[in-house]
């Protein structure tokens, strides 16, 4: 993630309300950005810019690089600038934890007015297969989301919590 001043400066000019920033799968990486977003302090008041950081995770406790989901979200708790904490590019079924989690951190944080953002992709697996030496592309659901649906999962998520939800990859507007 790269956070310059100048466009941090020409967004909030530009009538830009929220900057996220997004795919975030390690610990060292949200302090960080965490770190920059407070060094650029005078252009988000300014600008009265809203910034969220958006994590991705391998399951419900762990980012992908293998540090706690909870160490994460207490480090982005801790700064003032971040006003969302949101998971994004993970599979559907970690998100309720994920969720708990989020809330559990910013209650003893107390900072349970920072918006929790959800995004997460279909959960399919990437099946590439060779046809007569074209590589063909396909996607398989797992057995465990045969049947679910974002519209349903969606609804549970804002009831545990999640203020803005949306899809990230392979969720359509058929989802």
């Amino acid at each position: 993630a790269v956070v310059s001043t100048q466009s941090t400066g020409e967004a909030a000019k530009s009538g830009v309300a929220v900057i996220a920033i997004e795919t975030v799968g390690d610990l060292l990486e949200v302090q960080i950005i965490c770190e920059v977003l407070a060094e650029k302090a005078d252009t988000l008041r300014e600008g009265k810019l809203s910034t969220w950081i958006a994590l991705t995770c391998r399951d419900e406790t762990f980012l992908d690089t293998g540090d706690t989901v909870a160490e994460a979200v207490a480090l982005m708790a801790q700064s003032e600038f971040v006003t969302g904490i949101g998971i994004n590019c993970t599979e559907p079924e970690y998100i309720l934890p994920l969720i708990g989690t989020i809330r559990k951190v910013l209650a003893e944080k107390c900072v349970e007015e920072k918006i929790i953002v959800i995004y997460p992709n279909s959960g399919e697996i990437y099946c590439g297969e060779i046809d007569d030496e074209d590589v063909v592309d396909s996607w398989k659901k797992p057995k465990e989301l045969q049947g679910w649906h974002f519209e349903e999962a969606a609804v549970e998520w804002m009831k545990a919590g999640a203020s803005v939800v949306g899809g990230c990859c392979r969720i359509t507007d058929v989802d």
